[in-house]
Protein backbone atom coordinates (compact mmCIF):
# COMPACT_ATOMS: atom_id res chain seq x y z
CA UNK A 1 0.00 0.00 0.00
CA UNK A 2 2.85 2.34 0.81
CA UNK A 3 4.38 1.63 -2.59
CA UNK A 4 1.06 2.20 -4.33
CA UNK A 5 0.64 5.53 -2.55
CA UNK A 6 4.05 6.56 -3.80
CA UNK A 7 3.02 6.11 -7.42
CA UNK A 8 2.77 9.53 -8.95
CA UNK A 9 4.18 12.07 -11.31
CA UNK A 10 7.84 11.72 -12.16
CA UNK A 11 10.09 14.42 -10.83
CA UNK A 12 11.76 15.28 -14.15
CA UNK A 13 11.48 14.36 -17.81
CA UNK A 14 15.22 13.67 -17.95
CA UNK A 15 15.09 10.83 -15.40
CA UNK A 16 16.01 7.38 -16.72
CA UNK A 17 15.96 3.93 -15.12
CA UNK A 18 17.72 0.96 -16.71
CA UNK A 19 16.29 -2.41 -15.70
CA UNK A 20 18.01 -5.78 -15.85
CA UNK A 21 17.93 -7.36 -19.31
CA UNK A 22 16.28 -10.73 -19.93
CA UNK A 23 18.24 -13.73 -21.18
CA UNK A 24 15.79 -15.39 -23.57
CA UNK A 25 18.35 -17.88 -24.85
CA UNK A 26 19.13 -21.38 -23.61
CA UNK A 27 22.71 -20.32 -22.89
CA UNK A 28 22.95 -19.92 -19.10
CA UNK A 29 26.43 -18.42 -19.48
CA UNK A 30 24.72 -15.30 -20.77
CA UNK A 31 22.79 -14.83 -17.52
CA UNK A 32 25.68 -12.67 -16.35
CA UNK A 33 24.67 -10.12 -18.99
CA UNK A 34 21.25 -9.58 -17.44
CA UNK A 35 22.61 -7.28 -14.75
CA UNK A 36 25.83 -6.59 -16.61
CA UNK A 37 24.27 -4.81 -19.56
CA UNK A 38 22.21 -2.67 -17.19
CA UNK A 39 25.34 -1.82 -15.19
CA UNK A 40 27.28 -0.77 -18.29
CA UNK A 41 24.43 1.38 -19.61
CA UNK A 42 23.88 3.02 -16.22
CA UNK A 43 27.61 3.76 -15.97
CA UNK A 44 27.71 5.41 -19.39
CA UNK A 45 24.38 7.24 -19.26
CA UNK A 46 25.39 8.70 -15.89
CA UNK A 47 28.20 10.55 -17.67
CA UNK A 48 25.65 12.67 -19.55
CA UNK A 49 25.07 15.82 -17.51
CA UNK A 50 21.57 16.41 -18.89
CA UNK A 51 20.33 13.06 -17.61
CA UNK A 52 19.49 11.89 -14.11
CA UNK A 53 20.03 8.12 -14.05
CA UNK A 54 18.55 6.00 -11.26
CA UNK A 55 21.32 4.22 -9.36
CA UNK A 56 21.56 0.48 -9.96
CA UNK A 57 21.48 -0.28 -6.24
CA UNK A 58 18.20 1.64 -5.88
CA UNK A 59 16.67 -0.17 -8.84
CA UNK A 60 17.83 -3.54 -7.53
CA UNK A 61 16.48 -2.84 -4.03
CA UNK A 62 13.04 -2.07 -5.45
CA UNK A 63 13.08 -5.14 -7.68
CA UNK A 64 14.04 -7.32 -4.71
CA UNK A 65 11.32 -5.76 -2.57
CA UNK A 66 8.69 -6.42 -5.23
CA UNK A 67 9.63 -10.12 -5.30
CA UNK A 68 10.26 -10.59 -9.00
CA UNK A 69 11.97 -13.87 -8.23
CA UNK A 70 15.57 -14.97 -7.97
CA UNK A 71 16.51 -13.43 -11.32
CA UNK A 72 15.12 -10.00 -10.41
CA UNK A 73 13.75 -9.55 -13.91
CA UNK A 74 10.87 -7.15 -14.51
CA UNK A 75 8.35 -8.25 -17.13
CA UNK A 76 7.15 -5.64 -19.66
CA UNK A 77 3.70 -5.43 -18.06
CA UNK A 78 5.26 -4.46 -14.72
CA UNK A 79 7.80 -2.00 -16.16
CA UNK A 80 5.46 1.05 -16.04
CA UNK A 81 4.75 0.48 -12.35
CA UNK A 82 8.43 0.01 -11.56
CA UNK A 83 9.21 3.17 -13.52
CA UNK A 84 6.66 5.14 -11.51
CA UNK A 85 7.98 3.81 -8.20
CA UNK A 86 11.47 4.84 -9.25
CA UNK A 87 10.06 8.19 -10.40
CA UNK A 88 11.64 7.69 -13.80
CA UNK A 89 10.26 9.32 -16.93
CA UNK A 90 11.93 6.72 -19.14
CA UNK A 91 12.64 3.06 -18.55
CA UNK A 92 15.22 1.22 -20.64
CA UNK A 93 14.99 -2.56 -20.84
CA UNK A 94 15.41 -5.38 -23.31
CA UNK A 95 16.44 -8.96 -23.88
CA UNK A 96 19.18 -11.17 -25.18
CA UNK A 97 17.30 -12.71 -28.08
CA UNK A 98 19.89 -15.08 -29.41
CA UNK A 99 23.27 -16.16 -28.23
CA UNK A 100 25.96 -18.77 -28.52
CA UNK A 101 29.39 -18.89 -26.98
CA UNK A 102 30.40 -16.36 -29.62
CA UNK A 103 27.64 -14.36 -31.33
CA UNK A 104 24.82 -12.63 -29.46
CA UNK A 105 21.82 -10.52 -30.44
CA UNK A 106 20.28 -7.99 -28.07
CA UNK A 107 17.03 -6.06 -28.38
CA UNK A 108 16.20 -2.96 -26.34
CA UNK A 109 13.19 -0.75 -25.80
CA UNK A 110 12.54 2.63 -24.24
CA UNK A 111 9.34 3.05 -22.25
CA UNK A 112 7.81 6.50 -21.82
CA UNK A 113 6.40 5.97 -18.32
CA UNK A 114 3.77 8.77 -18.10
CA UNK A 115 2.27 7.83 -21.47
CA UNK A 116 3.09 4.11 -21.19
CA UNK A 117 4.27 4.14 -24.80
CA UNK A 118 6.92 1.68 -25.88
CA UNK A 119 9.54 2.18 -28.58
CA UNK A 120 11.50 -0.84 -29.80
CA UNK A 121 15.05 0.02 -30.79
CA UNK A 122 16.99 -1.59 -33.59
CA UNK A 123 18.60 -4.82 -32.48
CA UNK A 124 22.33 -5.07 -31.89
CA UNK A 125 24.46 -8.05 -32.86
CA UNK A 126 28.08 -8.84 -32.24
CA UNK A 127 30.78 -11.16 -31.04
CA UNK A 128 30.73 -11.80 -27.31
CA UNK A 129 34.47 -11.14 -27.28
CA UNK A 130 33.62 -7.56 -28.25
CA UNK A 131 31.03 -7.01 -25.54
CA UNK A 132 32.29 -3.47 -24.96
CA UNK A 133 31.42 -2.53 -28.57
CA UNK A 134 27.99 -4.16 -28.36
CA UNK A 135 27.17 -2.03 -25.32
CA UNK A 136 28.31 1.12 -27.11
CA UNK A 137 25.97 0.35 -30.03
CA UNK A 138 23.13 -0.07 -27.52
CA UNK A 139 24.12 3.12 -25.70
CA UNK A 140 24.05 5.39 -28.74
CA UNK A 141 20.80 3.84 -29.94
CA UNK A 142 19.25 4.85 -26.61
CA UNK A 143 20.81 8.31 -26.76
CA UNK A 144 19.38 8.83 -30.24
CA UNK A 145 15.91 7.70 -29.13
CA UNK A 146 15.98 10.09 -26.16
CA UNK A 147 17.09 12.84 -28.57
CA UNK A 148 20.05 13.78 -26.42
CA UNK A 149 22.69 15.97 -27.97
CA UNK A 150 26.25 15.01 -27.10
CA UNK A 151 29.31 16.94 -28.15
CA UNK A 152 32.18 15.31 -30.02
CA UNK A 153 34.20 15.47 -26.82
CA UNK A 154 31.45 13.77 -24.80
CA UNK A 155 30.98 11.13 -27.50
CA UNK A 156 34.69 10.34 -27.29
CA UNK A 157 34.39 10.01 -23.52
CA UNK A 158 31.38 7.72 -23.86
CA UNK A 159 33.22 5.52 -26.34
CA UNK A 160 35.86 4.64 -23.74
CA UNK A 161 35.25 0.97 -22.84
CA UNK A 162 34.70 -0.18 -19.29
CA UNK A 163 37.06 -3.00 -20.24
CA UNK A 164 38.32 -4.54 -23.47
CA UNK A 165 38.21 -7.97 -21.81
CA UNK A 166 34.85 -9.72 -22.06
CA UNK A 167 36.10 -12.34 -19.59
CA UNK A 168 36.80 -9.62 -17.04
CA UNK A 169 33.40 -8.03 -17.59
CA UNK A 170 31.54 -11.33 -17.26
CA UNK A 171 33.38 -12.07 -14.00
CA UNK A 172 32.50 -8.59 -12.70
CA UNK A 173 28.84 -9.13 -13.57
CA UNK A 174 28.79 -12.50 -11.81
CA UNK A 175 30.37 -10.88 -8.77
CA UNK A 176 27.66 -8.25 -8.67
CA UNK A 177 24.97 -10.91 -8.87
CA UNK A 178 26.55 -12.88 -6.02
CA UNK A 179 26.80 -9.68 -3.97
CA UNK A 180 23.11 -8.97 -4.56
CA UNK A 181 22.33 -12.46 -3.28
CA UNK A 182 24.51 -12.02 -0.20
CA UNK A 183 27.09 -14.63 -1.23
CA UNK A 184 30.12 -12.43 -0.58
CA UNK A 185 32.68 -15.24 -0.73
CA UNK A 186 31.76 -16.09 -4.32
CA UNK A 187 31.43 -12.39 -5.10
CA UNK A 188 34.98 -11.82 -3.92
CA UNK A 189 36.22 -14.71 -6.04
CA UNK A 190 34.55 -13.26 -9.13
CA UNK A 191 35.91 -9.77 -8.47
CA UNK A 192 39.40 -11.23 -8.08
CA UNK A 193 38.98 -13.12 -11.34
CA UNK A 194 37.85 -9.92 -13.07
CA UNK A 195 40.91 -8.07 -11.78
CA UNK A 196 43.18 -10.92 -12.89
CA UNK A 197 41.73 -10.65 -16.41
CA UNK A 198 41.94 -6.85 -16.41
CA UNK A 199 44.03 -5.22 -13.65
CA UNK A 200 42.63 -1.82 -14.64
CA UNK A 201 38.96 -2.74 -14.17
CA UNK A 202 38.19 -0.19 -11.47
CA UNK A 203 34.57 -1.24 -10.68
CA UNK A 204 35.84 -4.71 -9.69
CA UNK A 205 38.52 -3.17 -7.47
CA UNK A 206 36.00 -0.82 -5.89
CA UNK A 207 33.48 -3.62 -5.29
CA UNK A 208 36.11 -5.87 -3.69
CA UNK A 209 37.39 -3.03 -1.52
CA UNK A 210 33.83 -2.23 -0.43
CA UNK A 211 33.32 -5.81 0.74
CA UNK A 212 36.56 -5.47 2.74
CA UNK A 213 35.53 -2.16 4.27
CA UNK A 214 32.19 -3.65 5.34
CA UNK A 215 33.90 -6.67 6.90
CA UNK A 216 32.29 -9.04 4.40
CA UNK A 217 35.53 -10.54 3.12
CA UNK A 218 39.06 -11.11 4.39
CA UNK A 219 42.38 -9.42 3.72
CA UNK A 220 43.42 -12.32 1.53
CA UNK A 221 40.49 -11.66 -0.79
CA UNK A 222 41.87 -8.29 -1.81
CA UNK A 223 45.47 -9.36 -2.28
CA UNK A 224 45.25 -8.52 -5.98
CA UNK A 225 44.59 -4.88 -5.13
CA UNK A 226 47.97 -4.45 -3.51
Amino acid sequence: LEQEADLGTVESSNTVAVLNYHNKTDNERLNALQKGLALMLITDLSKIETLYVIERIKMQALVDEMNFGETGLVDPDSAPKVGKLLKAYYVVNGEIKDGSTREIEIGSYVLDVPFESLKDLEGVQGDLDELFQIEKDMLFSIIDELKIYVTAEKRKELMAPLSLSSAALLALFLGINYSDKGDYTKASEMYEKAIAEDPDLQPAKDALQELKDMGLTSDEDISRLE
